[in-house]
């Protein structure tokens, strides 16, 4: 949906005089929800980064994936979840970020939760 100005819902119209679309922004999208929000908005080219769980649309192969979950796959879902739990109550991220590779991606939007 545009505005009276060709502006999308969430971008602010132009100045009179300027053209082109909104700014080329760098995403990282560490949520798979928001990575297929991201795709579905015509984003998918901007970016830059994703999370291990973030497999869907295909085409994402190949955008580093930047973070993982510390608990070995595999695991029968009663430990899983004691691991978790004993993660949350010490404070510990149940993720790990590569933070360098993150960083050089120089990202301009991050999404998470």
């Amino acid at each position: 949906m545009t505005d009276a100005h060709g502006a999308g819902a969430g971008h602010r119209a132009r100045p009179s005089g300027e053209t082109g679309g909104p700014p080329a922004a760098r995403i990282v999208s560490l949520v798979p929800s928001a990575t297929e929000i991201v795709c579905r908005l015509g984003l998918a080219d901007r970016l830059v980064g994703v999370s291990a769980d973030c497999d869907f649309p295909p085409d994402l192969r190949g955008i580093p994936a930047l973070s993982r979950p510390v608990i070995a796959p595999g695991l029968p879902s009663p430990a899983i979840d004691r691991r978790i739990r004993a993660g949350v109550h010490t404070g510990t991220s149940v993720y790990h970020l590569d933070e360098a590779v993150l960083a050089g991606l120089h990202p301009d939007v991050i999404l998470t939760q």
